[in-house]
């Protein structure tokens, strides 16, 4: 039920819930909404609502028949952040039955507590109303336009004016929205597709079970994907996508004892970030003469902002980025610091596939979830990791940058690591004017005819890309792009 429909309120006005539906707002302790004639049924077991709060948060009291009648049930709402980030909080219900007016009674300190978008009941056994809709048609006017696949990333990240709109923008019918059906509005809107994808099974929202360290080294075998790769070829990021983005992740700044002394880094979050699911982890790192800071604020990079654009266009999943340096050793040997110092801090920190387990063992079973790239140095330290900790990390991205060792040590690596196709993904770019051109041609003409490697774009077959972007120098204006191309075909085990 939207918050707005009721039949008597004290206090409380309507108010914009930013995601094409209204929410009431500036509700103070002691204010009420009433809702007549409510049809429990047989019995109310649960009570869910979606609220906001950039004050300080509060309690919502369900009490029958009068703002001083029976206490049926409370839910505790807690500060979100901002008065349009909502969240969904829950709260036991009992004694309600029948036909009764509802009374939602808001408690709390002085000031304005939170906003409240929608709520509803659940009862023992009850079944929820199933809404009609035409998928994909989220706002209800009868055509499926731009405007939908708005209201579609805005509930993803947000929530949904009401179940219809929801229902409506899960094209796939797997009960989630999700990164998935954003990618199908983009191709109905561009005539990619005019059909709907294939019914997929619901997703459990149960959270994730922690996984235990595996007991011996062995390298799990990828998960086959269903995934329709696309062509990685040269195109440029639109302009705004290095603007702030409506729903922006947060960058972290941290420091930590390495293996080379203290050091910083920056780790950037996606919105919403969520200590109870896992992300895929990329890190990237910056060129000669910068640091960690560079790829975050500067000009010709903005990189945190170009993860947010992509991600609320469902270009790629939610996932973490780091920004390390290499200043307190020399890139090519930076591999020992990220294997020995790195990941051990940031993924016991943080949520990724390796559950905070940053054994060898923990690394090893999570490595198709864990990228690395750079730019220049960035790049000769990307080869670094590439000959020594292919074991742990299955996605390499070096860009505009030869290996100082040659290619003979990826091979070695592979071949070490007792590693097969389809386990190691070497996704290269650089531009035909760049300075480093020249060198990684004959290197690349090394990997396009070794036997370790398959050339080509779909990663369900192949394992080495090699792009060369016309006209393009040794420029991180450029080379952003790069990482624009090819980050979307990474960690698609399994879809």
């Amino acid at each position: 039920v939207e918050a707005e429909t009721m039949a008597w309120s004290e206090g409380v006005k309507v108010e914009s819930a930013g995601n094409g539906s209204q929410a009431i707002g500036f509700i103070e302790n002691g204010d009420y909404i009433m809702l007549k004639g409510v049809d429990f049924g047989e019995g109310a077991t649960e009570f869910t609502a979606s609220v906001a709060s950039d004050g300080e948060g509060g309690k919502i009291e369900l009490h029958l028949d009068s703002a001083t009648g029976p206490i049926i049930g409370t839910a505790t709402c807690p500060v979100t952040g901002g008065w349009q980030e909502f969240t969904e909080v829950k709260g036991n219900v009992s004694g309600a039955t029948g036909k009764h007016d509802l009374y939602l009674r808001f408690s709390g300190t002085d000031g304005y507590l939170f906003n409240v978008d929608w709520w509803e009941f659940k009862g023992a056994g009850s079944v929820e109303p199933d809404p009609e809709v035409l998928l994909g048609d989220v706002n209800a006017d009868g055509k499926i336009t731009s405007a939908d696949m708005s209201l579609a990333k805005s509930g993803m990240l947000k929530s949904f004016a009401d179940k219809a709109a929801k229902k409506a923008a899960d094209v796939d019918q797997n009960s989630v929205v999700d990164a998935s059906d954003i990618k199908w509005f983009a191709k109905y809107l561009t005539g990619e597709t005019k059909d709907y994808p294939e019914k997929v099974a619901p997703t459990t929202t149960a959270p994730p079970e922690t996984t235990p360290a595996p007991t011996t080294t062995t390298t799990p075998a990828p998960v086959k994907s269903n995934y329709q790769y696309k062509e990685i070829r040269f195109h440029e990021a639109p302009g705004y996508y290095f603007n702030n983005a409506e729903h922006k992740g947060r960058v972290i700044n941290e420091s930590y004892n390495g293996v080379n002394g203290g050091n910083k880094l920056n780790v950037y979050l996606p919105y919403n970030y969520d200590e109870n699911k896992q992300y895929n982890i990329f890190y990237l790192m910056h060129g000669g003469g910068e640091n960690e800071n560079t790829l975050v604020a500067q000009d010709d990079t903005m990189i945190p902002n170009m993860i947010d654009h992509m991600i609320e266009a469902g270009e790629i999943d939610p996932m973490i980025v780091v920004f390390p340096t290499f200043n307190r050793t020399q890139a090519e040997n930076f591999w020992k610091e990220w294997r020995q110092s790195v990941v051990p801090f940031v993924e016991g920190k943080y949520s990724t596939y390796a559950n905070k387990n940053t054994t060898d063992e923990g690394l090893k079973a999570s490595r198709m979830h864990r990228g690395y790239g750079g730019f220049s140095m960035g790049s000769v330290s990307t080869w670094g990791v590439a000959n020594n900790c292919l074991d742990i990390c299955a996605y390499i991205m070096p860009l505009s940058g030869h290996s100082y060792q040659g290619m003979g040590a990826v091979t070695d690596a592979i071949d070490r690591f007792g590693l097969k196709k389809g386990e190691y993904f070497i996704m290269c770019a650089t531009g035909s004017t760049d300075i480093a051109c020249p060198n990684m041609n004959p290197q690349m003409e090394e990997l396009r005819n070794d036997s370790h490697f398959s050339e080509g774009w779909d990663l369900s077959k192949d394992n080495f890309c090699y792009m060369v972007a016309d006209g393009r120098n040794h420029w991180w204006g450029n080379v952003r792009h790069y990482v624009y191309d090819i980050l979307p075909s990474f960690f698609r085990e399994g879809q």
